[in-house]
C-alpha cells in the first residue's frame, strides 16, 4: 500500500475513533447502542477499504489505445472551453466512470454538443490513461479528487465513430437518464438569464458552479461563506416544505405525502447534482420519514450514522473530500448543540471547523465567525427566496429581474469590500496529526467551557503551529514543476528573506476565436501560490524576472493578486517595454521597480547578478544571471541565456564554479555551452521543462554535453518538483518530488 492510501486509511480510521469518542463522551448512550454504533463506524470503514481497493485495481499504469469503445454520456455532465469538451461519463461495458476530454473539429461540432440536451451513448477509438498525480509539494491533488467520486482513469477521445441507441424499456436507467436530461434543460434555461442571477440560480438549485461563478463569487469563498452555495440541509428543507405546502393545499394526507417525499428525494438528489452535502441531507431526511411511517422514531444521532453509511456506500472516500468532512462533522455538531443559541452554536461550529479549514485553504478571515453567524438569516430568507422567484418569473418580467440582480449585485460587493479588508490571516497548512490534536482540544473545551487550562491549551497549540510554519529553521531552494516554464523559490531560514526567482507561464497561440480557451486559474496560482499561502508566505521580498518570455514571467499578475511584492527586479531595458509596462499597471504592483545589470546596486537578497552587462529588450540574450548560495551548495540560474551569453558571463569571471548549474532555456541546445560547463564544474545540472513539451526539451545535444563532462541531471519533467535544503545540523538534502518524495 502506497503512502497516499496509508495516509487515507489513516484519516478514516481517526474520523471513526473521533465519532466513536464524540458518543460516548457527550450523550449517556445505553451499552448496546454504543456497540451499534462501534458496529457501524468498523463498517463505514470496511466500506472505504473495500472501495479504496476495487479503485487500485481499475486503474491503468500506462496509456493504451482502444478502438470502438461505448461511452455513455448524461447531457449535464460535460462542460465546453474553447474547442475543449470535457465530461464525465460510463464505459458500458464494465460500467467504469471515467474523466473524458474531447477536441472538436469544427464550430459546427461544438454548437452540437452544446445544444445537446439527450443521454447518449457514443462509439469511439480512445486513449485510456491513470489520471496523473500532482508533481509539486501542497499542489491540488485531483487524482484523489476524483477518486473520491469513484473515478480512476483518465480518457481522451480521439474519434468518434457513431451513436448507439439509448431507447430501451422503462427501468431505473431510463428514469435517471430523464432525471439527467431534466437537469441539462435547467442548465441551460437558467443559463439564459442575465447575470449574476444565472449562476445564483446554476449554483443554488442545480448544484453546478461553473468557473465563472467561482471567479465571480472569490470573495466569498475568502470570507468563508461559499458553504452557503453546497446544496445542503437548507435547501432540503425548502423543497421539503414545498411539497408539504402542496400537499395541504390539495388536502392530501400527510401520511401520503410522506410517501410522496420519499419518491420525490432521490429525483431532487440526481436534479441538484449528487453533492456530497445534499446526499448526507437527503439520506437523513429520508431515514427519518421512512422512521416515521414505520411508527419507530430514532434520535437524531442514529439517523446522522445511518446516513454516513448510506454515503460511504456509495462514496467510499467520502470523508477525504473538504465538503464531506465539513458537511458531516457540522450536521454531528448541530446534533449534539440543538438547544444552543443561534450565536452560540455558529461560534462553536466555526471552532470545530476550523482544523479543516486551515488543513485544505490554509487562510481564515477573522470576520468568518461574525458573517456565518449574520449572515446565513439574510441567505436563507432574503437571498435564495429571491433567486428561486427569478428564476420563476425568468424573462416574463424583466424589472423585477432586473431588481433582484441589483440585490445580488448588492450582496457580491458587499462581500467584495469586506473581503479586501487587512483582516485574512495566512495561518499556512497544519499536518494531519496537529489538526486531529487541534480537533481533540476543541472537544476538550467544549465538554468542560469552564476550564480555563483547556482554553490554554488550545490557544498554546494554534500559536505554536502559527511560529513553526512561519518560522522554519531551514533554508531552501524549490525548482517548481511549472509545466514548460521557469520558477524557482530561495527562502532563508526563519523566512528571513523570501525570494522567487521567475513565476513560469502559458505561451499562447494564435486561434481561431471559437477555439480560444479561458485560463481561469494559472499555474501559478495553482502551483507557486498554493505552495507559498501553505508555507504561511503572503508576502515576497524580492521577485526575479530574468526576461520578457510569456514562460518566464506570464503568471506573475495572477500570483500578485495572492502575494505581495516588496521588490521587483528585471534586466535593464525590460521595464520599458509596453507590454511589460501594461501587465504591471494591470496588477498590484510591487512597490520597487529594479533594473538590473552586473554593474547596478547591491542587493542584501543573497543573489548575486552576473549578466546582463548593458541594457537590452529583455530577451533572451538579456536575461539575468543569478548566482547564489545554500549551505555547501553554489548555485547558478541564467534564464534563457545563449551560448554567447554563456561564454561572455565565463570570460568576465574566469573564477567562477558551481555546484549546481541551472541549465539554460529548459535543456535547449542553444544554450549549456561545452566550455561554460566546463569551467563552473557543476556536480549537478536542473533542467526545467515540461513532460512531452511541443520544442522537444531537453535536447539530445545537452544530455550530450553534460554526459561528456561527467554532470548527472534532474529534470522536472521526470520528477516533478525539485528541492534543496539545509538544516540546522549543517546537512544538505535534495529532494525529488514524483508522486511521493524520495
Amino acid at each position: 500500500m502506497g503512502l497516499v492510501s496509508v495516509w487515507m486509511v489513516t484519516f478514516n480510521l481517526i474520523w471513526i475513533i473521533l465519532i466513536v469518542i464524540i458518543f460516548i463522551r457527550i450523550i449517556a448512550l445505553k451499552r448496546a447502542l454504543t456497540i451499534y454504533i462501534c458496529c457501524a463506524c468498523m463498517i463505514g470503514f470496511g466500506i472505504y477499504f473495500y472501495g479504496n481497493t476495487q479503485g487500485n485495481q481499475k486503474q491503468i499504469p500506462i496509456e493504451k489505445e482502444v478502438h470502438g469503445v461505448a461511452i455513455k454520456i448524461y447531457p449535464d455532465d460535460y462542460s465546453t472551453n474553447g474547442d475543449l469538451v470535457s465530461f464525465e461519463g460510463q464505459i458500458v461495458s464494465d460500467s467504469q466512470k471515467i474523466r473524458g476530454f474531447y477536441n472538436c473539429k469544427t464550430q459546427a461540432e461544438l454548437n452540437r454538443i452544446k445544444r445537446n440536451q439527450q443521454t447518449q451513448i457514443i462509439n469511439a477509438d480512445v486513449k485510456i490513461q491513470m489520471i496523473k498525480s500532482p508533481t509539486n509539494e501542497k499542489e491540488f491533488n485531483y487524482q484523489s479528487f476524483m477518486r473520491t467520486k469513484s473515478i480512476y482513469n483518465g480518457l481522451t477521445v480521439v474519434k468518434v465513430n457513431g451513436k448507439l441507441s439509448n431507447q430501451g424499456t422503462f427501468s431505473i436507467e431510463t428514469v435517471q437518464n430523464q432525471l439527467h436530461e431534466i437537469r441539462a434543460h435547467l442548465k441551460s434555461y437558467f443559463s439564459s438569464l442575465s447575470s449574476p442571477l444565472d449562476k445564483f440560480l446554476n449554483a443554488l438549485i442545480i448544484g453546478d458552479k461553473t468557473q465563472d461563478f467561482n471567479q465571480d463569487l472569490n470573495s466569498v469563498r475568502q470570507l468563508g461563506l461559499i458553504h452557503l452555495f453546497c446544496l445542503s440541509g437548507l435547501h432540503v428543507y425548502y423543497f421539503v416544505m414545498l411539497i408539504g405546502t402542496l400537499g395541504n393545499w390539495l388536502f392530501i394526507p400527510r401520511e401520503t405525502m410522506n410517501k410522496i417525499v420519499l419518491l420525490l428525494l432521490p429525483c431532487y438528489l440526481v436534479i441538484a447534482g449528487e453533492s456530497s452535502s445534499l446526499r448526507r441531507a437527503i439520506f437523513m431526511c429520508m431515514v427519518q420519514i421512512a422512521c416515521e411511517l414505520m411508527g419507530k422514531p430514532v434520535q437524531g444521532i442514529i439517523i446522522w450514522c445511518l446516513a454516513l453509511l448510506m454515503g460511504l456506500l456509495i462514496e467510499p472516500q467520502l470523508l477525504l473530500t473538504f465538503g464531506g468532512q465539513l458537511s458531516y462533522l457540522m450536521s454531528l455538531l448541530l446534533i449534539f448543540m440543538e438547544n444552543k443559541g443561534n450565536f452560540e452554536s455558529g461560534v462553536w461550529l466555526n471552532l470545530f471547523s476550523l482544523p479543516f479549514i486551515l488543513f485544505n485553504v490554509y487562510q481564515w478571515n477573522v470576520l468568518s465567525i461574525v458573517l456565518s453567524i449574520f449572515i446565513i438569516p439574510v441567505f436563507e430568507f432574503l437571498i435564495l427566496p429571491i433567486v428561486i422567484c427569478g428564476g420563476i418569473i425568468g424573462h416574463h418580467f424583466q424589472n423585477i429581474t432586473e431588481l433582484i440582480n441589483n440585490l445580488l449585485n448588492l450582496f457580491i460587493n458587499f462581500c467584495e469590500k469586506l473581503a479586501n479588508l487587512p483582516l485574512n490571516i495566512t495561518f499556512g497548512k497544519p499536518g494531519l496529526i496537529a489538526c486531529v490534536c487541534l480537533l481533540i482540544c476543541s472537544l476538550a473545551c467544549y465538554l468542560r467551557q469552564a476550564s480555563i487550562k483547556r482554553w490554554v491549551v488550545l490557544f498554546t497549540l494554534y500559536m505554536g503551529l502559527f511560529l513553526w510554519i512561519h518560522f522554519p529553521m531551514r533554508q531552501e531552494v524549490v525548482f517548481f514543476d511549472i509545466g514548460q516554464g521557469d520558477s524557482t523559490l530561495i527562502r532563508e531560514p526563519f523566512n528571513q528573506k523570501i525570494t522567487l526567482i521567475d513565476t513560469g507561464g502559458k505561451v499562447h497561440f494564435k486561434m481561431d476565436d471559437w477555439r480560444t480557451r479561458k485560463e481561469y486559474q494559472t499555474s501559478g496560482e495553482k502551483i507557486i501560490a498554493n505552495y507559498l499561502l501553505s508555507q504561511g508566505i503572503s508576502h515576497l521580498d524580492y521577485l526575479y524576472l530574468t526576461h520578457q518570455d510569456a514562460d518566464h514571467i506570464g503568471n506573475f499578475p495572477s500570483i500578485l493578486k495572492k502575494i505581495s511584492v516588496d521588490k521587483m527586479v528585471v534586466p535593464l531595458g525590460m521595464e520599458q517595454l509596453p507590454q511589460f509596462v501594461k501587465k504591471i499597471k494591470s496588477t498590484h504592483a510591487p512597490k520597487k521597480l529594479i533594473p538590473m545589470t552586473d554593474a547596478g546596486e547591491k542587493l542584501d537578497s543573497g543573489l548575486t547578478v552576473l549578466h546582463p552587462f548593458v541594457a537590452g529588450a529583455g530577451k533572451n540574450e538579456d536575461s539575468l544571471v543569478l548566482f547564489g548560495e545554500i549551505g555547501g551548495f553554489k548555485y547558478l540560474i541564467t534564464g534563457d541565456l545563449d551560448q554567447a551569453g554563456e561564454k561572455k558571463v565565463i570570460q568576465k569571471y574566469p573564477d567562477l564554479q558551481v555546484s549546481i548549474l541551472k541549465t539554460g532555456h529548459h535543456g535547449s541546445k542553444t544554450a549549456t555551452n561545452p566550455l561554460f560547463v566546463e569551467q563552473l564544474k557543476p556536480k549537478l545540472a536542473i533542467i526545467s521543462a515540461g513532460k512531452n513539451n511541443r520544442y522537444g526539451h531537453p535536447h539530445q545535444e545537452t544530455l550530450e554535453t553534460l554526459k561528456k563532462y561527467r554532470v548527472p541531471f534532474v529534470s522536472t519533467a521526470e520528477h516533478g518538483m525539485i528541492s534543496i535544503r539545509k538544516f540546522q545540523n549543517n546537512k544538505e538534502k535534495i529532494e525529488v518530488f514524483n508522486n511521493e518524495k524520495s
